[in-house]
């Protein structure tokens, strides 16, 4: 029965990340290059799919690998913070150009990586239930989708 449970909350939350999806799509269609539309597009796929944290990682102004947004999926959780080892993880997900998920305990850290337009290394990551491969689906998706809407500008790193 806790199986079945446990498949059924799956099964929602995953439900409930395609509905944050097409609705990120359309929010930041409708307001292209706008901060504040992209987090909260971050932030609806985070809670709906009920993660921990989900950031947007990259290079920085010295080219060192750095959360560029992060936002905090669970409300009433503590401040995001991502930790030198989930960086590490990051940035060598961005070196190699390949998923990489690492267990964290009872969560799991997904670390997608994409390329912009003008070969931008950046890394979707997101820490929570990220092991299920339908929600690293999801994730992947919603990479694409921010890849191709920030393109080669910097509204990605005024986040």
């Amino acid at each position: 029965r806790a199986g079945e449970l446990r498949a059924a909350g799956l099964l929602q939350r995953q439900q409930d990340g395609v509905m944050a999806l097409w609705e990120a799509v359309g929010m930041v269609r409708a307001a292209p290059g706008l901060d504040d539309t992209m987090r909260d597009a971050f932030r609806r796929l985070a809670r709906a799919l009920d993660l921990d944290w989900l950031a947007l990682v990259g290079p920085g102004e010295r080219q060192l690998v750095t959360a560029l947004m992060i936002v905090r999926g669970r409300p009433g959780a503590e401040a995001p913070r991502i930790q030198a080892g989930q960086l590490r993880v990051a940035a060598e997900a961005m070196r190699a150009g390949r998923p990489l998920v690492r267990t964290e305990g009872s969560a799991a850290l997904a670390c997608l990586p994409m390329r912009l337009g003008d070969d931008t290394p950046l890394v979707l990551a997101a820490r929570g239930d990220t092991s299920e491969v339908g929600t690293q689906a999801l994730l992947m998706v919603f990479g694409d989708l921010v890849a191709a809407l920030v393109g080669g500008s910097d509204q990605a790193r005024g986040g």
